[in-house]
């Protein structure tokens, strides 16, 4: 049996072996018969389509000269054209588009040397005024171009002698010897600034033509002979557009030569193609007197029009012969695996829906329940029993699966009360519900439930809270807005509007617009200012006073604000701030400072009334023997000098709060103003026992400032360091250059700023020592006025205490330039 079964199997093998042989060669022979057919039907086509491209290019030709004919048939008749006459008949022919691809037509007229300004005068009187011979050759006899229409094109063209280029004489000559139209070969037209071959074409013109039949030579029996008539053209402006419409079938390449001479080359309509053509035809046309050689090449677009179906069929014929049994296999196949993967597909889909299914079911905060169409609850989850146990919903189960029902709408949300317990509380759940069949079609509504009353809860509490900062915000009158930096939108409070003086019935599209327009604009500069460098995280919050103008008049109102939230990558998206009115402060502020001058002023009168009058008294009781009255008088003197200084400091620190302090900026020498500042103060620092060191560097800085401010500063720097430094300790002055800026420091041996106070340290009336019996007195202005110096001139104050135990104040400048130090003046 088995010996059976392999023979069968052979002969199925050897029968399908020779099924394979037969079929495969009879689709060859037939397929090289019928691509042979198709490649000669190819063959004769394409040379029907070059031949029929050669007529056209002929037929071109002719009508040059028909029209050439025309033109000297007029020229051979009585006098000769005038300008107007040649300029009619061209115009016609050439600008109306008769004769393609023709740039001019004309009359050309030999003239000899003896004849030339006779000939001149005689075309400038025609109306060309400005005629003139142009390219003068040897020639006894000059052929001259008397006419060239259209004129504005072709004037370059008129007056030019031809006879100065060989090929031009020639045809003109060959022309006139045989009585017959001349084509000249490959010469650049003058008119022509594309540098592209061109042609002439010439017509000679006789006055009265002999009868044919008595003619013995071309030339016997001829009237006078005039001159000739030509035609101008470009060889691709007169062939591009007879391939034109079948450009994309073939590509003509056209040669002045017998042969394909590229140094030859008049025109091909360009179109390139790799590799080599299937059909090429070649051909010579003989034109008055040239031979033009012709080549065609197939293009891609013709070579596949004359693709048919049959190697597809025969592809096709051979899959059917030889490869149907396989190919019918390989689709089994195929199938059979396509099967496979959607049932593994369809299975891990059902597999991902059961866990998802499980994992809602198993959700201990969702309550699921499925009823069936009677209303009979037939399935629920874990935690949708736990709520079913309830001891108040245990009770009357029914009524609660009606609830469910009479709040819900399919596809909708719900909330609904429901008792929990026995000791009277209530849970809020959240009931969505959804319609739906199985797959035998019974319909089923599922209810998902959630516990919302937390979430409830907290929203309560949260509204609430924001209800008292609202009332609270209301109380105060501080407005609050929230900008989104992203979209440029903001939300305000009603505070804000009302602060901002917004009518209650106003539509206001954008507050920022609104904002923006009623700000000064000096004042929103520095707002922007401030904000930008907020949003850049340069400073935590913004904060900024600027003034408004609302119905007329002028408000002064004080923002504060941080940016709340920010992108990954650090971009802030909101900003959030506060806004209040402080006109009323402002008033107040004004009037104080109004006061404080008033009083400064006022005070100082009559304490430089009892200065001079102290002075007075202390030298007519100099040498008095009145014990103590010498001392008494120094005690009033010194409380005086207090006095004033007090004075003096108060009225500095409203002028720069009111910012009307005045600074004189200069070029300023560090090294000559700490000399100065040395000189004025030693007699202080030898009053309170310490000594008073300048510490000169290496190279002399200049900085920009109020050289008189400076040295404010630096004396009431150096001042507080004397005051407060221990007896016989050193008291050191100096500065140092580095990083483009020059540091001015004070060094003393003091007991230094406590670290509680630093932050306070330039605040105004501020002092470290604040006890009624503190040892050294002031107003606490020193230090803050210093600050507001040094800032106002661009420059940086601070303190630090240095390792030894020193106490450094220094102001900082950015320098103008270094030059090298002067040598010290010492004091003694």
């Amino acid at each position: 049996m088995a010996a059976y079964l392999r023979r069968i199997t052979q002969d199925a093998s050897a029968s399908l072996a020779l099924w394979f042989l037969i079929s495969s060669l009879t689709l060859f022979v037939l397929g090289r018969v019928i691509v042979n057919a198709e490649h000669v039907h190819a063959e004769q086509q394409f040379r029907a389509i070059a031949d029929a491209n050669l007529s056209a290019i002929e037929d071109r030709m002719k009508r040059y000269d028909v029209a050439l004919s025309g033109l000297a048939g007029l020229a051979a008749e009585g006098e000769p054209l005038t300008n107007n006459q040649y300029r009619a008949f061209a115009n016609s022919l050439v600008l109306d588009g008769a004769l393609p691809g023709v740039s001019g037509i004309g009359f050309v007229k030999p003239v000899t040397r003896s004849n030339f300004a006779d000939f001149v005068d005689e075309t400038r009187r025609d109306g060309l005024p400005g005629f003139t011979i142009k390219a003068d050759s040897d020639h006894t006899e000059s052929f001259i171009i008397r006419h060239m229409e259209p004129l504005q094109s072709n004037l370059p063209a008129v007056g030019l002698d031809i006879t100065f280029e060989e090929r031009r004489r020639s045809a003109a000559l060959r022309a006139r010897e045989t009585g017959q139209t001349t084509l000249s070969p490959e010469i650049l037209l003058v008119h022509d600034d594309t540098h592209a071959p061109g042609f002439i074409l010439f017509h000679p013109v006789f006055t009265t033509p002999a009868d044919e039949a008595d003619l013995r030579s071309p030339t016997d029996s001829k009237g006078e002979f005039r001159g000739w008539v030509v035609a101008t053209f470009v060889g691709s402006d007169a062939l591009s557009d007879i391939t034109r419409r079948q450009s994309g079938l073939f590509t003509v390449t056209v040669f002045d030569s017998t042969e394909a001479d590229p140094e030859a080359l008049v025109f091909t309509n360009g179109q390139e193609v790799t590799g080599d053509p299937r059909f090429t035809h070649t051909a010579s046309l003989d034109l008055y007197g040239q031979t033009w050689f012709i080549r065609w090449d197939s293009r891609p677009e013709f070579e596949a029009l004359q693709e048919t179906e049959t190697g597809a069929m025969l592809i096709f014929a051979a899959i059917i012969l030889v490869f149907a049994p396989i190919t019918a296999m390989g689709i089994l196949a195929i199938r059979k695996q396509r099967l496979d993967q959607l049932v593994s597909q369809r299975t891990e889909e059902l597999q991902t829906q059961s866990s998802l299914t499980a994992s809602l079911l198993e959700d201990e905060l969702m309550f699921v329940f499925v009823f069936d169409d009677q209303g009979t609850c037939i399935l629920t989850n874990d935690a949708a029993d736990q709520v079913l146990r309830r001891a108040a919903v245990a009770r009357d189960t029914q009524a609660f699966f009606d609830s469910l029902h009479r709040a819900t709408e399919p596809g909708a949300r719900s909330v609904i009360g429901v008792d929990w317990n026995d000791d009277g509380e209530e849970r809020v759940l959240s009931v969505s519900r959804h319609d739906w069949h199985t797959s035998a079609g019974e319909p089923r509504t599922t209810f998902i439930s959630q516990d919302i009353t937390t979430e409830l809860d907290a929203v309560q509490k949260s509204t609430e809270s924001e209800n008292r900062l609202n009332l609270a915000l209301r109380v105060s009158d501080v407005g609050v807005y929230d900008l989104d930096l992203t979209t440029g939108g903001s939300i305000v409070s009603d505070v804000w509007k009302k602060i901002m003086r917004v009518p209650e019935d106003a539509e206001i599209e954008n507050f920022q617009t609104y904002f923006k327009e009623r700000v000064f604009p000096e004042d929103l500069d520095v707002l922007r200012q401030n904000n930008r460098a907020c949003i850049k995280g340069e400073v935590d919050r913004s904060v900024t006073e600027f003034r408004v103008k609302i119905n007329g008049g002028t408000l002064w109102m004080q923002t504060e604000a941080i940016v709340s939230e920010r992108a990954p990558d650090g971009t802030a998206l909101r900003l959030v701030g506060t806004q209040c009115d402080i006109t009323e402060r402002k008033k107040l502020e004004t009037a104080k400072s109004d006061f404080i001058a008033t009083v400064s002023h006022e005070l100082r009168t009559p304490i430089t009334s009892v200065k001079g009058a102290v002075q007075l008294l202390a030298h007519k009781v100099a040498g008095s023997e009145v014990k103590g009255t010498e001392k008494l008088i120094d005690i009033a003197n010194s409380n005086i000098e207090q006095l004033i200084f007090l004075i003096n400091d108060i009225l500095d620190f409203e002028q720069l709060a009111s910012n009307r302090m005045p600074f004189n900026a200069g070029r300023i020498s560090v090294s000559e103003l700490l000399e100065d500042a040395e000189a004025s103060l030693l007699p202080y620092a030898t009053s309170t026992g310490t000594r008073l060191r300048l510490d000169p560097a290496q190279d002399d800085a200049v900085i920009t400032g109020d050289r008189a401010r400076v040295l404010q500063v630096l004396t009431n720097l150096v001042s507080n360091a004397c005051k407060f430094s221990p007896e016989d300790t050193e008291v050191e002055l100096g500065y140092r250059v580095e990083n483009g800026t020059c540091r001015i420091y004070v060094h003393d041996q003091g007991p230094g700023i406590p670290a509680d106070f630093e932050r306070d340290l330039f605040q105004p009336f501020s002092q470290a020592d604040r006890s009624d019996n503190r040892r050294h007195g002031g107003t606490g202005l020193g230090l803050a006025i210093s600050q507001r110096f040094v800032e106002q001139m661009g420059g940086r104050i601070g303190y630090r205490r240095i390792a030894d135990e020193t106490s450094e104040f220094w102001i900082e400048f950015d320098i103008v330039s270094v030059d090298p130090a002067q040598p010290a003046q010492e004091y003694a």
